[in-house]
């Protein structure tokens, strides 16, 4: 293979080796010729899991408590956040591809017409349409999960009510009941 500047010997092994783990196959074009096979087709177009880096972890939940501490001072947000719990292995020491976090939302003591102003707002800033009413009344918790999320990857939120949540084992590292952070 002149491209790859590899030995005769060398790819002659290679060859043989992705043939005998079932990776490639003979050509029907004739003697030299190879082709890839089904299950070099799948390994081909196989999902990889993506590990992220401790610092980056933990640079992401930083951000996401920063994210939820606005979410609890902004009057832009009906509902505050009351828990986050870290339901995956804490503290990160190493590599990890992701961490699974669960919340709680609570509506915020505010007026009725206070709460309805901020949710209007949520409603009217979305661009798609709301399939039926119950997307529509709902919104403005998925607004909020939206924000906490913030395009992360390594962040898989999942909302719970308080009695789910306090049954979940994991580390709290944000409780505005009892203001533990």
């Amino acid at each position: 293979m002149p491209l790859l500047k590899w030995k005769q010997k060398e790819t002659a092994q290679l060859l043989d080796y992705l043939e005998a783990q079932g990776y490639i196959e003979p050509s029907a074009i004739g003697q030299g010729y190879w082709q890839i096979s089904m299950r070099g087709r799948v390994l081909a177009h196989s999902v990889l899991v993506r590990e992220f880096k401790a610092d980056t972890i933990n640079r992401h939940l930083d951000a996401l408590l920063a994210r939820a501490r606005e979410v609890n001072e902004s009057t832009r947000f009906p509902d505050r956040i009351t828990c986050i719990k870290v339901i995956s292995p804490y503290p990160v020491a190493q590599r990890s591809t992701g961490i699974k976090i669960a919340y709680c939302l609570s509506r915020k003591d505010i007026t009725e017409e206070a709460y309805e102003s901020a949710a209007h707002e949520l409603r009217a800033a979305y661009k798609g349409n709301f399939g039926n009413i119950l997307s529509y009344y709902t919104y403005p918790a998925k607004a909020i999960a939206r924000f906490l999320q913030s395009g992360s990857k390594v962040l898989k939120l999942h909302e719970y009510n308080a009695q789910d949540l306090i049954q979940l084992q994991g580390h709290i590292v944000l409780d505005t009941l009892t203001l533990r952070q």
